[in-house]
């Protein structure tokens, strides 16, 4: 390969999010690079045809990230404007000072300690018993929020009022009904979104990178989060969504189009996978750490797209 071949190839490799630390899309073809660096004598051809090849993948996987990562913001921003999760956040919020102090205690206790769904599928209760105006708020928002969470595929959907509560979750892990702001998940990744976002203009997102996430017991979990106005501009809260590792582990999938042994991964930049291996499956999220020239520290430009 030339030096110009050599050099478009490496800014196929390239990619950015938006995410604080910045992400590029590698391809791990351990085979085939075993295979061409075993035998010197491969035909030139032979290997113009393998690179050829990985650079197609690249692109196209490259692509659907991107394409996919465009979809999250548009249901984000689609779900900030929506009168009905506008009405929510403001009817939760009300209902959430008329508990009166010791909120986390009594929502916990409510919808996550009694109630009868196993760990795991928390959100399938409507409604707690008892009579109460954050309950009956929450039998009318729950089942559409939780709807569209489902049919879309995130891992929870959250709305804070402006002082970092966490008024509402789908999922209802251990971060539901904390402060955010201030609170024991202050310095998680929702924590950050949410203090960011707290700060943006109307129609900014702002993303946190994968990190293991307590409350989701340790999993790997990344957050967007953007701001939410009343009709009249009037800040009111903010919209989060848990971004779902699943999705992206199923957009890196090639199908074979490398081989038995090839596939795309998502590498941060500090090395660490940030998708799981579609052929190894001892290679995870957050616990593998790929060596490659590719992700030396001179091949970041940080350009974000």
């Amino acid at each position: 390969m030339t030096v110009e071949q050599t050099d478009k190839r490496k800014m196929n490799l390239k990619i950015s999010l938006k995410l604080p630390a910045t992400i590029i899309l590698a391809a791990s073809i351990s085979a085939m690079v075993a295979g061409i660096l075993g035998y010197q004598q491969i035909s030139s051809t032979i290997k113009s045809n393998v690179n050829d090849r990985v650079e197609i993948v690249l692109k196209n996987q490259k692509a659907n990230l991107s394409n996919y990562i465009k979809e999250i913001e548009y249901d984000l921003h689609l779900k900030a404007k929506e009168n009905d999760i506008r009405s929510a956040l403001v009817e939760f919020n009300d209902a959430w000072a008329k508990l009166g102090n010791g909120q986390e205690a009594k929502l916990q206790k409510a919808y996550i300690t009694d109630n009868p769904n196993k760990l795991g599928e928390k959100e399938k209760l409507d409604v707690a018993p008892g009579k109460n105006a954050y309950n009956d708020i929450h039998k009318k928002y729950h089942p559409q929020i939780r709807h569209f969470l489902q049919e879309r595929g995130y891992y929870d959907i959250f709305l804070f009022n402006l002082q970092g509560d966490l008024i509402y979750t789908v999922f209802k892990e251990l971060d539901y009904a904390t402060n955010l702001a201030n609170g024991k998940y202050a310095n998680t990744g929702l924590g950050t979104v949410f203090k960011a976002g707290l700060k943006l203009s109307v129609g900014q997102t702002v993303f946190d990178d994968f990190k293991p996430y307590s409350p989701s017991h340790g999993a790997a979990a990344s957050f967007i989060a953007e701001p939410m106005f009343d009709k009249s501009g009037k800040r009111i809260g903010v919209l989060a969504f848990q971004m779902p590792i699943s999705n992206i582990n199923a957009i890196m999938k090639v199908n074979g189009q490398l081989g038995k042994t090839g596939e795309t991964i998502i590498i941060g930049a500090d090395g660490l996978m940030r998708s799981d291996s579609e052929i190894n499956p001892n290679d995870k999220i957050l616990e593998t750490k790929i060596e490659t020239p590719t992700l030396s520290q001179s091949n970041f430009d940080k350009v974000h797209t």
